[in-house]
């Protein structure tokens, strides 16, 4: 789209610095997001050709979709692409929509990624997720020796990390069991792209292929199967997600024994992966008959020595 437009009746230059790139643009089309029309509303249109800076932190393909949506906006079908052909391309995507208030296409590629969950793509979910929130809570890095310092601007709170964090969470308490329930068992396409994903290789986002996986359940097997499987899934999950899954009101396991016992299943599995320190509680019903569970770390035992000589009672 950016090459059958570029230089054709454009009259904005737009430079983006952090991928030293300039796009010849055209100025209505980049009204379509709140913050270029702010930014166009600056410019000083007696004096052309146009040129604006646009100041945002992302991939030149990241850029490239972004504009590209501008001018034709992007189809469900173009995200359900992204998401399952180029997932580590989302994260950058919500930032930058962020960052162009583009609070539809965001709110959009949201609802793709949770759509497309099963539990062959979860945990790579949740594990960008975090590593994603944990980069951005890293300070800045010092300016370089004898380098004019610029004052750091601060980074927005990430308002589509806590909607997408919501869809994990729900997925996890509802829609897996569900999916586990009903699914046939998995074909070899989702054996391969396992395989693929478990490689030694440090860039692994870059080789996840979600398109071709089926969910994993045994239909002939009944529900004791798919609780099991659902267990298993859940020994693996990180620990904040897994307190809250297992504490949450919409955990499908509704009975507070039986939710006790699936606690301490999926805690068992835990420690078969080598993640100890945990343990469950039954929580006792309150004056508003909330009964239910907690998931705590357990308290290391003190042992003590009795002295028979304080015991006032002898």
């Amino acid at each position: 789209m950016l090459d059958s437009v570029k230089n054709f009746f454009s009259d904005i230059t737009v430079n983006v610095p952090a991928v030293q790139k300039s796009y010849a643009l055209h100025s209505l089309i980049l009204t379509r997001s709140p913050v270029l029309y702010r930014h166009l509303l600056g410019l000083s249109v007696h004096q052309p050709p146009l040129v604006m800076d646009l100041d945002i932190v992302a991939s030149p393909e990241t850029i490239h979709t972004v504009i590209g949506h501008l001018y034709r906006p992007l189809t469900q079908q173009d995200l359900f692409f992204i998401v399952n052909e180029k997932p580590q391309l989302c994260f950058d995507l919500l930032d930058a929509t962020q960052e162009l208030e583009l609070q539809s296409l965001q709110r959009e590629l949201v609802y793709v990624m949770g759509q497309s969950f099963n539990q062959n793509t979860i945990l790579y979910w949740i594990s960008a997720l975090l590593s994603s929130s944990s980069q951005q809570q890293l300070p800045p890095p010092p300016p370089p020796p004898h380098h004019h310092h610029h004052q750091h601007r601060s980074q927005p709170r990430r308002l589509w990390a806590d909607l997408l964090d919501h869809h994990i969470v729900q997925y996890l308490v509802s829609g897996l069991p569900r999916q586990l329930n009903k699914q046939p068992p998995p074909t070899s396409s989702c054996d391969n792209n396992s395989k693929e994903h478990d490689g030694g290789d440090n860039n692994e986002s870059a080789k996840v292929n979600f398109g071709t996986c089926v969910h994993v359940a045994d239909p002939t097997g009944g529900w004791h199967n798919t609780v099991e499987e659902w267990a298993r899934l859940y020994a693996e999950l990180p620990l904040e997600y897994l307190k809250r899954c297992l504490e949450h009101s919409d955990l499908m396991v509704k009975d507070t024994v039986e939710r006790y016992k699936f606690a301490k299943q999926v805690l068992e599995f835990r420690e078969q992966l080598g993640k100890c320190g945990l343990t469950v509680l039954l929580q006792f019903c309150d004056s508003n008959n909330d009964c239910g569970i907690l998931v705590v770390k357990k308290q290391a035992s003190k042992f003590g020595k009795w002295d028979p000589s304080r015991d006032s009672s002898i």
